[in-house]
């Protein structure tokens, strides 16, 4: 298992299966240092050196030595989180316990409550025969087996004592399936000897370093729930997060890029610069928070590259630029091996300028979200370029996925509707929002993704957009991916965003938001003469902004709400103004 630096195990998340991929992918060894006050950088107990770590009052624990006194950690069970509720099954095609009466869609809206009409491009292979409800179950080649993850760790190790369990390239170091459960073990007992106990929440905040795996091993085996913190979180962002969780601990880097996180922790709590040395922390601000562990890492190229398209589409655009006679960024760009993207469809033009950035890679796509741990759809290695460009891959192992309308019955394969999830992967809840929890899970344990989706009787999916930014104009449902596919492949565009504004008469209109090329010349109307004729009429953008740069989240994805509120208020000064 390769690591490579520099990345965030949080994000490809939207997390990049990612929360357990990412688990064995993101993480690194380097130096703890356990601090509660004063000047961060300075402020430890102890350090862990290559023998095992230590926490204050320990010493350090020869791979030999008892781990705890009290405690056997190899033998500390932590509760299976398991779906019991579902059912092995070898029929891909055999229908759930909870099906529901199919409707057909009518053409066109006739009478109020009728389906409203679906575009045919969008409805691939769409035959006229029946095709059954879109449902599809992928139970894996091998049956789900009851062990946990620390488990698991203590199994490789007794099998492959000797064997690579994880590389950090970036950091040129390698860990044994018995060296990562050594380590585990210590740090699991170091922080048992700190007072964590199981259910208490640990907060870690990093990159891929080997330390992230092993904590992440570490809380497995002790039962403390891991926090997956975002590193590119601010001050304010990590205030919300530490006091949601009422987090008892934290382990962070040191520092990512711009980001000193001894000093955001500072900004969050002012009271940790003046707490003592060598003790619990005791601060108004974070009132349960006891410890603080920061880490170090050195960060350096790697061959492994992951983000959302949004991310991809800068990444070309300012390879392109900087690459004329530039022989140092050629030869790193060929040494990409693998490029992951998620969080977003991407586009069959994207594909090829990743293709062509980065010859040597091989492109993945995957789709998911962190509530389903997260990873449903990726594409297996043998996928064609076009199962890869068209589709979010192939469904997960040990998954069940359907296809619903807004009333939660099932529409057939290859009509777009709501995709709900269901396997032993799902996550319990939110944590402390019983009521969002039931806004995403039904009852009998079908997670709500909010994406449209498109299924194939043969396991494939296509996202083509998020329920809440379908327009309806004038009773015709317009799916922004189908307009945003059709713009990028204008030479001088390099990114489109379209969305829906309000209009008194049709309800909606099609606005866009456009990224040029430096050189380009278009305006609103040549944009709109050059869509007529190719493609319907009321999918034409009435309203069109050409933009520098969109709003995004922290981990990439473009807030289209921010864009459709931007606009409303300029139509809202023209109104006024006219």
């Amino acid at each position: 298992m390769h690591l490579q630096g520099g990345e965030d195990p949080s994000g490809v998340a939207e997390d990049p299966r990612t929360c357990l991929l990412l688990f064995l992918l993101l993480a690194s060894r380097g130096r703890l240092l356990l601090g509660f006050a004063g000047t961060f950088p300075r402020a430890h107990v102890g350090c862990i050196p290559r023998t095992g770590f230590t926490a204050a009052g320990l010493t350090p624990t020869s791979p030999s030595a008892s781990i705890c006194p009290c405690l056997n950690i190899s033998n500390h069970r932590v509760p299976a989180l398991v779906n019991r509720r579902l059912r092995r099954t070898t029929n891909h095609r055999r229908q759930p316990r909870d099906r529901v009466r199919i409707i057909k869609t009518s053409g066109r809206n006739e009478e109020k409550g009728e389906e409203r009409s679906i575009n045919n491009n969008l409805v691939r292979n769409n035959h006229e025969k029946k095709r059954g409800p879109a449902y599809f179950h992928n139970p894996s080649s091998e049956p789900l087996k009851a062990i946990t993850t620390g488990q698991l760790l203590d199994r490789a190790a007794e099998k492959w004592p000797h064997k690579t369990a994880i590389i950090s390239a970036h950091e040129n170091k390698t860990l044994t399936f018995l060296q990562a459960k050594q380590q585990a073990e210590q740090l699991a007992a170091c922080l048992l000897k700190l007072g964590l106990r199981p259910g208490d929440r640990l907060a870690l905040i990093g990159v891929n370093t080997i330390h992230w795996y092993i904590t992440m091993m570490a809380t497995a085996k002790t039962g403390i729930i891991l926090v997956m913190v975002n590193p590119a979180y601010k001050a304010k962002e990590f205030h919300y997060v530490l006091t949601q969780v009422k987090a008892k601990a934290i382990i962070t880097d040191q520092t990512f890029k711009t980001q000193d996180y001894p000093k955001l922790l500072t900004e969050v709590a002012p009271g940790i610069s003046s707490a003592p040395h060598g003790e619990p922390i005791n601060i108004p601000e974070l009132p349960e928070l006891s410890f603080i562990i920061v880490a170090s890492e050195e960060k350096l190229p790697c061959n492994i590259l992951y983000g959302t398209s949004t991310m991809y589409i800068d990444i070309c655009n300012e390879v392109k630029a900087l690459l004329p006679g530039n022989q140092k960024l050629a030869e790193a760009c060929s040494n990409i091996d693998i490029v992951v993207c998620g969080g977003s469809m991407c586009p069959p033009q994207l594909a090829k300028d990743i293709s062509k950035t980065f010859p040597s890679c091989k492109i993945q796509f995957i789709y998911g979200m962190t509530e389903a741990s997260p990873i449903c759809f990726a594409n297996k290695l043998e996928d064609s370029f076009e199962q890869r460009t068209t589709t979010v891959g192939y469904l997960a192992d040990n998954l069940e996925v359907k296809i619903v309308d807004r009333e939660g019955r099932m529409v057939d394969f290859g009509m777009p509707g709501e995709a709900w999830f269901r396997s032993y992967a799902n996550f319990i809840g939110y944590w402390d929002n019983e009521t969002k929890t039931k806004e995403a899970k039904t009852i009998d344990g079908w997670l709500r993704s909010g994406d449209l989706m498109i299924l194939r009787e043969d396991g494939y999916g296509s996202v083509v957009g998020r329920i809440k930014d379908v327009i309806i104009r004038g009773g015709e449902n317009i799916f922004p991916a189908e307009i945003e596919d059709f713009l990028v492949q204008h030479p001088e565009i390099i990114d489109a965003q379209v969305f829906g504004v309000s209009n008194d008469r049709l309800g909606e209109e099609v606005a866009v938001a456009i990224k040029l090329c430096d050189s380009s010349t278009m305006t609103e109307s040549s944009l709109q003469e050059h869509c007529k004729g190719k493609i319907s009429h009321f999918k034409i953008p009435k309203y069109v902004r050409f933009v520098k740069e969109y709003p995004t989240t922290l981990s990439g994805k473009i807030k289209k709400y921010v864009l459709r509120e931007m606009l409303e208020e300029v139509k809202e000064i023209t109104i006024c103004l006219s």
